[in-house]
């Protein structure tokens, strides 16, 4: 319901700022580093333009360029698992700056093109900026809340009013979501009651 309507409920200030604030946090340290990240990838794509179709094997051997040295290494050796290659990028004073790994079958690795593989990591990290671009926008029309962060509030928001219904919707599933919470309790609070009756039974007439 909160997150077709998040006004179907109200919330005390403070926890509902708070939980805000904890959900902008984790989306915040997630999303600052990726365009930084896509820029990084789109100037080592620049710079070796002249070698974005040369596959991942023609790198096995040292490859110079501008500003760059590229090596490809492939593992064939792995049990139950894809074969693998890394791709390293180094600076021309032999500095990693970059580390690349894929995974396919040999034929597959060895005839990828080493422009194919920045390509893809940049658009993964577009598809990944604009996930968090259309969080943010959730974020800000306050929809925030999951059920595994929700329940601790509802569980108690009857004896504490830190959470009530507006709508009449609202009103109705909060009322239900009380009823099946009370039902469990005395159905829980009766059988260990009737358990210890019998134990007590049992034992006055041993």
């Amino acid at each position: 319901m909160l997150k077709s309507n998040p006004n179907s409920f109200e919330f005390k200030t403070a926890i509902h700022d708070n939980r805000k604030q904890i959900v902008l946090n984790e989306w915040i340290d997630d999303y600052k580093y990726i365009p930084s990240q896509i820029k990084a990838l789109e100037n080592i794509k620049l710079a070796n333009y002249t070698i974005l179709n040369k596959s991942l094997k023609e790198l096995e051997q040292l490859t110079f360029t501008e500003n760059h040295i590229l090596h490809s290494d492939f593992d064939f050796n792995i049990p139950g698992r894809n074969f693998m290659a890394t791709i390293y990028i180094f600076d021309k004073k032999g500095v990693l700056k970059r580390k690349f790994t894929k995974t396919g079958g040999q034929n597959e690795l060895d005839s990828m093109k080493f422009g194919s593989v920045i390509t893809h990591d940049i658009s993964y990290l577009k598809d990944k900026l604009h996930y968090y671009k259309v969080k943010k926008v959730e974020l800000d029309k306050n929809n925030f809340w999951t059920y595994a962060t929700l329940l601790p509030y509802s569980a108690s928001s009857l004896f504490t009013g830190n959470m009530s219904p507006l709508t009449p919707i609202a009103n109705i599933f909060y009322t239900i979501h009380y009823i099946i919470i009370y039902c469990i309790g005395i159905g829980v609070f009766l059988h260990f009651l009737i358990r210890n009756l019998e134990l007590i039974i049992r034992n006055r007439k041993s």
